[in-house]
């Protein structure tokens, strides 16, 4: 049963999600009950096993449930026990060669501690375990960035993140030039001051997006 069809029948239910369970009490006999129907949460039960124990509770009926066999358990097993012995071995054969270069990389340890203080800052966490819009919308408009300070759209957390992204990386650029012994590090490192207060600027404007009274502003 879709809902574009059949708006008449989950209105008169009063349903607006599925799947959804009705228990509709007998009407006569001894175990007759004149109690409305029962509505069993689907939602919040994710396995069958609820469902089962509250069929046998409501209906006085017993019964066994068995679930059907999963015939790609074993492939999936083998799969993953052949992919495993593989990676093991190859790793052990290059780990001189292309291994241990790599885990020793000190450049390779600084962008995937850099990536993850960018991930955890930009509040991907709260996405993850919140779930919300990737938009909002207010009075039939779309908004971007949500005006309360419990609530955030995915959007304005990715930009954020892009923007923290990339200040991290003019961040360190600049580091590496000012180090470094390049004729023209003087010319390139105010690129990077340029680049840097843009991008810090975009970055404080989305705050003020989020909070109006944000009193900070550099460039825009």
């Amino acid at each position: 049963m879709e809902y574009a069809t059949s708006r008449d029948v989950f209105k008169r239910v009063l349903v607006q999600a599925v799947p959804t369970v009705f228990y509709f009490p007998p009407t006569i006999g001894p175990n007759a009950d004149g109690g409305r129907m029962q509505n069993f949460d689907a939602k919040k039960s994710k396995y069958a096993a609820d469902l089962h124990q509250y069929v046998q509770s409501k209906c006085d009926v017993q019964f066994t449930l068995r679930a059907p066999i999963d015939f790609s358990f074993y492939p999936k097993l083998a799969m993953y026990a052949l992919s495993s012995i593989g990676i093991v071995t190859a790793t052990w054969h290059y780990r001189h060669e292309y291994i241990l270069p790599v885990v020793q990389s000190r450049n390779l340890w600084m962008i995937a501690l850099l990536a993850w203080i960018v991930l955890m800052a930009s509040g991907h966490m709260w996405n993850v375990v919140r779930r919300p819009n990737y938009f909002g919308y207010e009075n039939g408009q779309l908004r971007k960035v949500a005006r309360e300070f419990t609530q955030q759209y995915v959007f304005e957390t990715q930009a954020a993140g892009f923007l923290y992204a990339g200040l991290s990386i003019v961040f360190v650029l600049l580091i590496k030039i000012v180090q470094g012994k390049n004729a023209n590090k003087i010319s390139h490192s105010w690129r990077l001051v340029a680049a840097f207060l843009i991008g810090y600027s975009a970055l404080i404007y989305l705050f003020r997006l989020k909070n109006k009274s944000y009193p900070y502003k550099i460039l825009f």
